[in-house]
């Protein structure tokens, strides 16, 4: 087993949200990823998380090994892609505006874990 520094944050509540971190042992870093998320105690759940060697590693700059990304966060991602310069919004359902397109989000605050 080797430990991962995981660094993340949480959904916005209501504003911003709070930075999360952690030191987690696992055979891999999709293993240590899936663990922080699991047992992540914030209220507003988890947005975001990456995995990295090692907390040295993610402040020299080095690239996550994995990363996690809500339901929410993938979608924003894939319809803010190629986009310059967009404005978002929520409509009353809580789907997610881009520039007067609306996009679907199902079960926002489930995710997967991505190549980093």
């Amino acid at each position: 087993m080797a430990e991962f520094f995981v660094m993340g944050s949480s959904f916005p509540a209501p504003f911003c949200g709070d930075n999360l971190e952690s030191f987690v042992e696992a055979d891999t870093p999709a293993e240590a990823l899936q663990r922080f998320v699991d047992s992540c105690s914030h209220p507003c759940g988890v947005y975001s998380a990456a995995a990295f060697l090692s907390s040295d590693d993610q402040k020299k700059g080095g690239r996550a090994l994995v990363r996690y990304c809500s339901n929410e966060l993938l979608v924003r991602e894939e319809a803010t892609r190629g986009l310059g310069c967009y404005s978002t919004s929520r409509n009353s359902d809580g789907d997610l505006v881009v520039n007067g397109k609306v996009h679907k989000i199902v079960n926002p605050k489930g995710g997967r874990i991505i190549p980093g």
